[in-house]
C-alpha cells in the first residue's frame, strides 16, 4: 500500500498519533512560527496567537498533508499540538489541561503521569533531552530564575498555580521535571468519604462537632495524602460570618465563606524581599481573624509563632505537618521548635504544644500491588489530653492503627 493510502487509513482511527502522521514536525513548527511572527506586526495577546496558529496550521496541512483534513476537528487538534510546542510546555501541556491528572514526572525524555490515582506512561515523551532543557528554561524564566550547572535545581510555580521542581545535572543524572498539579479541594467530608477509609457518618459527625467547638486541629501525613483537601472540607463547618485567614505557599484552598483573605509566601527575587510564613502570621493578626489556617508548618519559627498564637487565642484554627503518625507529628513539632527555641526544656515545650493542639489526625495513602493509589485512610485520630505523669503526651485514640477504637462519650 502506498504511504499516502496508509496514512489515510490511519486517519480513519479517531485517536491517531498526530506527530507520527506528519512527515517533518520540525518543518511544520518552523512554518507556523515564521508565519505568526511575520503577520503579527507587534505583540499579540494569547487569543490572537492561538487564532494565528490555527490559521497557519491549517494552511500548512492543506499544502503538505491535505488527507489529514478529512476528519472533522483535526485542524483544531493539530493547532493545539503546535501551540503547545511553540508557546506552551510541549508534550506535558495536555496533562496540565487534563483535570483528572494530578502529577506529572519527566525523567529524561520519558513522561509519566498520574491520572485518577493510576500511574501511566506517555507513549511518545520528549524528542530528546535538549527539548526537556528548553522547557525547564521556559518554566524557570517565567518566575525569574535560571537553571544551570551552578544552580542545577529550582522550584517554580506554573501559570495555573501548579508546583514544579526542575533539576539538571550534576544534581541529577538527567533533566527532570516534577509537577504537582494545582487543584482546588472543594469537596465536603461526605464527598470525600467514598475514597477515604474510616470516614464514616459517625466520624464525620465527630469532626463537625470538633470544628463547631473550635478545637485546634493538626492534620498529619505524607505528600499526596490529602491533607489540604481534608482541611478545606472541615471549613464547611465554620460559622458563615467568621473571618478566616488562610496562609499558603501555593493557592490551593477555596473556603465556602464570605469573609476570607488569602495570604501567600514569596521567595526573594531581585529587589523584592521574601514573604515568609512568619511575616504572614504576624500581619494577619492585624485583621483580627476568628480562625487561622496555616496550610503547612515547615520551619521552626513558623511552628513557634503559630502555636504561640493558638495559645493566646484564635481557637478553631488548623494546620498540617509531614510525619508518619500522630505521635511523630507532635515530635516533629518539638524538633522544629527546638531548632528555633533551644532554650526551652522538654517539659515546657510539651506544655506549650498541648496547650495549642486539641486534635491530631493522621492520613495515609492506600496502594495496590502495582504501586497505584487506591484511596486514602484516616489511620489515626486522637484527642490531646495534656501530659502523662512522665511528661509524655496523653493521647486518647478514636482511630488507632487504621481501626475505629471508640467514639468519645462527649460525642
Amino acid at each position: 500500500m502506498p504511504l499516502t493510502e496508509r496514512i489515510k487509513e490511519i486517519n480513519k482511527v479517531d485517536d491517531i498519533d498526530l506527530e507520527a502522521a506528519i512527515t517533518n514536525m520540525d518543518d511544520m513548527l518552523k512554518y507556523v512560527r515564521t508565519a505568526v511572527l511575520s503577520a503579527s506586526g507587534g505583540p499579540l495577546d494569547t487569543e490572537r496567537i492561538k487564532a494565528a496558529v490555527t490559521k497557519y496550521t491549517e494552511e500548512y496541512l492543506k499544502s503538505h498533508h491535505p488527507y489529514l483534513l478529512d476528519t472533522p476537528g483535526r485542524v483544531d487538534e493539530y493547532a493545539t499540538l503546535v501551540y503547545d510546542r511553540l508557546y506552551g510546555l510541549g508534550p506535558i501541556e495536555k496533562y496540565l489541561r487534563n483535570p483528572d491528572v494530578t502529577d506529572i514526572f519527566v525523567m529524561g525524555t520519558r513522561i509519566m503521569y498520574v491520572e485518577r490515582e493510576e500511574k501511566k506512561d506517555d507513549p511518545a515523551g520528549f524528542t530528546d533531552e535538549a527539548d526537556v532543557r528548553r522547557i525547564i528554561d521556559k518554566i524557570a524564566a517565567g518566575v525569574g530564575k535560571t537553571v544551570n550547572v551552578a544552580d542545577p535545581y529550582a522550584d517554580a510555580e506554573l501559570y495555573d498555580g501548579s508546583r514544579a521542581l526542575l533539576m539538571i545535572p550534576p544534581v541529577s543524572d538527567r533533566p527532570n521535571i516534577i509537577i504537582r498539579k494545582h487543584t482546588y479541594g472543594t469537596k465536603q467530608l461526605p464527598e470525600l468519604a467514598p475514597g477515604m477509609q474510616n470516614l464514616t457518618p459517625e466520624i464525620i459527625g465527630y469532626f463537625k462537632q470538633a470544628v463547631t467547638d473550635r478545637k485546634n486541629i493538626v492534620v498529619i501525613g505524607q505528600t499526596g495524602s490529602g491533607k489540604t483537601t481534608f482541611l478545606n472540607a472541615l471549613t464547611y463547618y465554620f460559622p458563615p460570618k467568621h473571618i478566616v485567614a488562610v496562609l499558603e505557599d501555593t493557592h490551593e484552598m477555596v473556603l465556602p465563606l464570605t469573609y476570607v483573605y488569602y495570604l501567600k509566601t514569596r521567595e526573594a527575587s531581585g529587589e523584592a524581599e521574601a514573604i515568609t510564613w512568619v511575616d504572614m502570621l504576624r500581619n494577619c493578626l492585624r485583621a483580627n481573624p476568628n480562625r487561622i489556617i496555616l496550610t503547612e508548618i515547615r520551619t521552626g519559627e513558623a511552628a513557634y509563632e503559630f502555636l504561640e498564637i493558638l495559645n493566646s487565642g484564635h481557637r478553631g484554627s488548623m494546620t498540617t505537618i509531614h510525619a508518619s503518625s500522630t505521635y511523630l507529628g507532635l515530635q516533629r513539632l518539638e524538633m522544629l521548635i527546638e531548632d528555633f527555641k533551644p532554650s526551652m526544656d522538654d517539659l515546657m515545650l510539651h506544655k506549650f504544644i498541648v496547650g495549642a493542639v486539641d486534635i491530631v489526625v493522621f492520613l495515609d495513602i492506600l496502594e495496590n500491588e502495582q504501586g497505584d493509589n487506591t484511596g486514602r485512610i484516616i489511620k489515626e485520630l486522637a484527642e490531646v489530653h495534656g501530659l502523662n505523669d512522665d511528661g509524655s503526651y496523653n493521647l486518647e485514640y478514636i482511630i488507632e492503627d487504621g481501626k475505629i477504637v471508640e467514639l468519645p462519650i462527649s460525642f
